[in-house]
């Protein structure tokens, strides 16, 4: 997991939310580090090795509609991609973004 990832999970689970949840592609998750808290739980597309596309918009959309804020942080990265994916999320989700 990546420390930016986890420090937002962890700061919603000291600020009241039961569970977080974070999405990786598939390459950049191999195990949760020691000590991970319970109640974080990381998920990854199966088809997302590197990068997330256009695509996986639709499987985190899926996460998040029971969820009551989504986050998506720096470590996004840069491929050219990975903006299709932001503006899918953009258009369809609600809530605090």
């Amino acid at each position: 997991m990546g420390g930016g990832a986890n420090l937002t999970c962890l700061a919603a689970l000291k600020n009241g939310a039961g569970l977080a949840r974070d999405v990786y592609p598939t390459n950049f998750f191999t195990a949760p580090p020691p000590g991970q808290a319970p109640e974080i739980m990381t998920v990854t597309p199966h088809n997302a090795p590197e990068f997330f596309t256009e695509e996986h918009a639709e499987f985190v959309e899926q996460l998040a509609e029971s969820r009551e804020a989504v986050v998506l942080g720096w470590g996004l990265g840069v491929h050219s991609q990975t903006a299709g994916f932001v503006q899918q999320l953009t258009k369809h989700l609600e809530g605090p973004f």
